[in-house]
């Protein structure tokens, strides 16, 4: 160690001040440490930072936040077997064959009366 460096910084090139250092309390350096390592991140962060960072931008890798957020909780409620997923799911088909049904019954109830006619003028 030359004259000039501290032992805890004596992997870093450079002099170093004694004094600085050791004027710091372990708190002091502690935050200054924080504060480096965290890039003015965490209480105290401006807003522009928490918005540049969190769930409140609006694009997210080109995308809309909402549609990744939507397939994340579609995504998750499958590796879950949520069962409300799988319930909306079951009555939209039980919709969708609602809706079969009601077509061919009426296209069924059509060509009957078609037929019925056409028996009853053969007649």
């Amino acid at each position: 160690m030359t004259p000039g460096q501290h032992s805890i910084f004596a992997g870093l090139p450079g002099p170093v001040n004694p004094v600085a250092v050791q004027a710091l309390t372990p708190d002091e350096s502690l935050r200054t440490l924080r504060a480096k390592l965290m890039h003015g991140f965490g209480p105290g962060a401006s807003e522009d930072t928490v918005m540049a960072f969190t769930r409140d931008r609006e694009v997210v890798g080109g995308r809309l936040t909402v549609v990744g957020l939507e397939e994340l909780a579609a995504h998750t409620a499958r590796a879950r077997g949520d069962t409300t997923n799988l319930l909306g799911q079951v009555i939209r088909s039980a919709r969708k064959t609602e809706m079969v049904l009601g077509v061919v019954l009426v296209a069924s109830v059509r060509a009957v009366s078609i037929l019925r006619r056409r028996h009853h003028r053969g007649l």
